[in-house]
């Protein structure tokens, strides 16, 4: 499977972009590269999910754990551009009541910046 992703900043948030998270191998690669990110302090994420249709349980462990790793740093995670499908198994698995969803990395990282200034 050929997953492409890339990690940006903007206004101090690492912002993700990627287009599969299916493939549990290939997301431990990433976390990796995350987890460096927050161990240099980082700890404002926004996950931008457009390039995606399906996630996976797979997936869903991926976000979790990226969760609970900016939130024990005291940060957020933002999920943008979220398909209809995927926000469906975030609602039948309960998740949207966990994960703060956005329309748009814009305002996903336009709300973190806010935060951080309150």
């Amino acid at each position: 499977m050929n997953v492409s992703y890339s990690i940006t900043e903007r206004n101090t948030v690492q912002v993700l972009s990627i287009n599969s998270l299916l493939d549990e191998w290939q997301n431990r690669q990433i976390l990796k590269e995350l987890q460096q990110k927050i161990d240099q302090g980082a700890n404002e994420f926004v996950v931008d999910l457009g390039p995606m249709n399906l996630v996976n349980s797979i997936g869903l462990n991926f976000l979790l754990s990226l969760f609970s790793k900016t939130k024990k740093k005291g940060g957020a995670l933002v999920l943008a551009n979220v398909s209809k499908r995927i926000q469906r198994i975030l609602d039948i698995t309960k998740l949207s009541a966990v994960f703060v969803i956005s329309p748009s990395v814009e305002n996903a990282v336009d709300d973190l910046s806010l935060q951080m200034t309150l």
